[in-house]
């Protein structure tokens, strides 16, 4: 859509040239390992009476488990639809599974985190 209004309204439409695969790998991880900070420090600070370590624990766990599940159907969807392996899907799935479970990641059990990843990656 974006195309269309930019070769609308102007004639020398620039290409984008692709980004760097390492670096939004690179970028990708930082983030995925950030979440874990703000997840797990943000339980603590809401249960700091009632057995945060558990908490934390729980949100770390419930983080990972919903990346993974993101990472791996963003995966498998690119493979079965476009028939190749993109690293940059991957990165997307992870975050995206990152993001999903973000707000309720101390308050769902872990067997439930894994579809918040699935979901956000569909």
């Amino acid at each position: 859509r974006i195309d269309e209004i930019n070769n609308k309204f102007q004639k020398n439409v620039a290409n984008l040239v692709g980004h760097s695969t390492v670096l939004s790998s690179l970028g990708a991880i930082l983030l995925f390992f950030g979440f874990f900070g703000f997840n797990g420090a943000s339980s603590l600070l809401v249960t700091m009476s009632h057995r945060p370590v558990y908490f934390y624990a729980l949100t770390c766990i419930n983080t990972s488990l919903s990346a993974a599940s993101g990472c791996l159907t963003a995966v498998a969807l690119t493979r079965f639809t476009r028939k190749r392996w993109s690293l940059i899907e991957a990165n997307m799935g992870l975050l995206n599974g990152c993001i999903a479970i973000c707000s309720v990641c101390g308050f769902v059990s872990p067997w439930a985190a894994p579809f918040f990843g699935i979901s956000a990656s569909l």
